[in-house]
């Protein structure tokens, strides 16, 4: 707000010395070289503004290329648990799922309820409730969260300590309130490889253009990169949307992963939502991006 404000003040500021200078007033020699350092520093502000505006641009396109999704050859994808806030697009392949971790179930687990129903052991962890919103046979409540302080644990902790989980044939959601970052720049690239699905909400996404942020979640993406390709996004309609000239940046983004050496993988050529998306609220409209139909 303060730079914009900047930027409007500049120019007339500028015309009007610059007609100081050309008027026939009698301007001594100290007054012109005055006014020539203040235009100076003006052109410099000016250029400072327009490289910031600039690289919130860069930044929001990086963004957009970052998240690239992909359609997998010869598997479909699905929505699980509920259809607005609480529910996930995942692909169809549960088969072969040996167990899921499930971090920050808040009030809503149907997706956990969902996995479960299909015979597949979830452990769900929250430190912020004391019990489920629902139960099942299948899911195993630990009231713990992820983070490096108590009564939170790093994510290879939840894994292999509590869980006790091995296998490499795993699934991973997270929804933990900006807590994704760390969890996952903090999580050893072997184990994140365990993986063959993630689903993270990630969150601030419209701060982080102008804070340190900026660099956690691209360093997510790079990192992420190495083991997974992104296969599905969604905005959380709950969240604002920020638009700056043609660009939108949303707050809270829905980004599902899939293991790069199970799949197949092309880029998605559409525009968002897409028609298996629900909007998180239901009474708002969901965001609508046309990033990648070109």
């Amino acid at each position: 707000m303060i730079k914009r404000i900047i930027k409007q003040l500049i120019k007339p500021i500028t015309r009007l010395l610059r007609r100081l200078l050309n008027s026939d007033a009698n301007t001594n020699d100290t007054a012109i070289v005055a006014i020539n350092q203040i235009l100076e520093r003006l052109k410099q502000i000016e250029q400072r503004t327009y490289d910031y505006d600039m690289q919130i641009l860069n930044n929001i396109k990086l963004f957009w290329k970052k998240i690239q999704p992909h359609d997998v050859i010869g598997t479909n994808k699905i929505r699980i648990g509920n259809n607005k806030d609480g529910g996930y697009i995942i692909l169809q392949d549960l088969n072969s799922i040996d167990g899921v971790i499930s971090i920050g179930v808040g009030s809503d687990n149907s997706s956990d309820v969902y996995l479960a129903r299909q015979k597949i052991k979830v452990y769900a962890f929250d430190h912020t409730i004391n019990r489920l919103p629902r139960n099942h046979k299948n899911i195993v409540f630990f009231p713990i969260g992820v983070g490096n302080c108590k009564p939170t644990k790093p994510l290879s902790e939840l894994i292999h300590q509590v869980a006790g989980l091995k296998s490499n044939q795993l699934m991973l959601m997270m929804d933990v309130e900006g807590a994704e970052y760390e969890a996952i720049l903090d999580c050893p690239t072997e184990i994140l490889s365990q993986f063959k699905q993630i689903v993270i909400e990630f969150h601030g996404l419209s701060m982080v253009l102008n804070s340190s942020r900026t660099n956690d979640f691209f360093s997510v993406m790079d990192k992420m990169s190495f083991t997974h390709h992104v296969v599905h996004v969604h905005a959380n309609n709950i969240s604002p949307c920020l638009t700056i000239g043609a660009f939108q940046m949303p707050f809270v983004m829905e980004i599902t992963f899939a293991r790069s050496t199970d799949y197949c993988f092309k880029p998605y050529h559409g525009t968002l939502p897409t028609t298996i998306d629900k909007p998180n609220c239901s009474v708002r409209e969901d965001y609508k991006f046309d990033v990648y139909s070109g």
